[in-house]
């Protein structure tokens, strides 16, 4: 490698100086690197190299008063964090869950993983409607339904696992959990549009994809839930949910799922855990809450156009 013909045989790319077409990659070129193990380097220089001959791909213009927080590349990928033992991978320009090894579930097998959440970290919101697409990875088990756990977590906490700043720290259940896995902040702090066909673990509509889960519905709830019609394994779906004040509205596909205000009193609607008072809270209110995130729970749930209009 050099930037001379007469020197070296590749450019400083690894052109075959003669050819147009051909490249070399890989320790290869170079031969004089010494006697250390080159394979970074070699890995290192083979990326350098693909990513000049390959085409960046093309972002969609973005919704008329919108941002992306996440558009398929790894400048946007890089803005997020793992809390949590799972994580999520960028494959082919999508956020695609890992939430552990496989396990049993329904009778297939899912790869299964405690409670993740996935965070958008370079910025805590206030009152925003976001879109974004997601994908059920399945695989489909005897209920007939899609063996998925995922959901969007909404204006939680910044996620740790210890801090005099965290709410959980009067309650010792809430404290041991979150020692274990900071994951179980934004559960405790933010609330959660779930994404899950079968409404586990009873079939609750309180459970089910589109609804703010644990919160209770029907007459005597806090939240006005409508099931969207049942999604299906490698279907593309459309979520949109408006959080002004502190009311949530969700919609799946054009259809609203659930309208919920919280009002904010001294109710526990998930025990062990935090009362109303203390959760969802916009940035502007506490400056270490309003954080948005995706979870990893079950299977390989994908999403994309993950994009935020401030209001």
């Amino acid at each position: 490698m050099g930037d001379q013909p007469g020197a070296s045989v590749t450019d400083v790319i690894g052109r075959i100086w003669e050819l147009d077409n051909l490249y070399v990659v890989g320790p290869a070129v170079l031969p004089t690197m010494g006697s250390p193990n080159p394979m970074l380097s070699g890995v290192a220089l083979s990326r350098r190299t693909a990513e000049r001959l390959i085409t960046p791909p093309t972002v969609a213009k973005v919704d008329a008063g919108f941002d992306y927080l996440f558009d398929g590349t790894e400048k946007t990928f890089q803005r997020w964090r793992a809390a949590g033992p799972g994580s999520f991978a960028l494959v082919d320009r999508l956020l695609i869950a890992q939430p552990g090894l496989p396990a049993n579930v329904d009778g297939v097998s899912v790869p299964v993983g405690a409670h993740s959440v996935f965070v958008y970290a370079a910025e805590a919101f206030n009152d925003f409607t976001l879109r974004l697409q997601f994908r059920l990875a399945g695989p489909v088990g005897t209920s007939g339904k899609p063996i998925d756990n995922s959901g969007v977590f909404l204006r939680f906490h910044a996620p740790h696992t210890k801090g005099p700043d965290l709410p959980t720290n009067a309650d010792p259940a809430l404290s041991q959990n979150v020692a274990s896995d900071a994951a179980w902040v934004a559960a405790y702090t933010g609330f959660e549009i779930q994404i899950d066909e079968n409404g586990a673990p009873d079939g609750a509509d309180k459970h089910r994809t589109g609804a703010v889960y644990n919160v209770p519905t029907g007459a005597g709830g806090l939240q006005n839930f409508i099931g969207a019609p049942a999604l299906k394994s490698g279907d593309w779906n459309d979520m949109e949910i408006t959080v002004r004040q502190h009311r949530y509205t969700v919609s799946i596909n054009g259809q609203q799922t659930t309208d919920f205000t919280n009002p904010r009193n001294d109710l526990v609607t998930d025990a062990p855990g935090l009362p109303l008072k203390m959760r969802g809270l916009p940035a502007g209110e506490d400056p270490l809450s309003g954080f948005i995130g995706v979870q990893a729970h079950t299977s390989n749930v994908a999403f994309k156009n993950i994009r935020i209009k401030r209001l």
